[in-house]
């Protein structure tokens, strides 16, 4: 896979991932809220949409940053930055006795990280394979 589809293939699961957390992120927050506040759920969308009109907004200026700075640089700063979002969220607490179930421990992320290192690296599933354009000349 050369430079160019690798390139596309971040840019495509980034555009997916960037879609995917805001509506998580924004369901989470309004279920949460819903108990909190005593509102349904149509209720709470009046507070969602500026989120939503400013998630749109936003594409502008990280456009332009993106043009005068780097574009390699945005994603990395997405990935990075969406990274640490979802694992902060994962790891706020709140009232103990309400989503106790879903609240991620510092030992079960641990876990999972010793579990997939001590794979060797054939051995993990994946679909995608990174192979040379052609094949090697002899």
């Amino acid at each position: 896979m050369n430079r160019d589809r690798l390139h596309f293939l971040f840019l495509n699961i980034g555009h997916f991932l960037d879609h995917l957390f805001m509506l998580i992120f924004a369901t989470a927050a309004a279920l949460a809220l819903s108990r909190e506040w005593g509102l349904s759920y149509g209720e709470l969308l009046g507070y969602a949409t500026p989120g939503f009109f400013a998630f749109g907004l936003c594409a502008y200026p990280a456009g332009w940053i993106a043009d005068k700075w780097s574009r390699h640089g945005m994603m990395c700063v997405f990935f990075i930055g969406i990274g640490i979002a979802s694992v902060a969220t994962g790891f706020s607490g709140g009232d103990e006795t309400k989503g106790a179930d879903w609240k991620v421990a510092p030992e079960e992320v641990a876990e999972v990280v010793v579990n997939l290192l001590s794979h060797p690296a054939r051995s993990l599933p994946s679909r995608v394979e990174l192979r040379p354009t052609q094949p090697p000349r002899k």
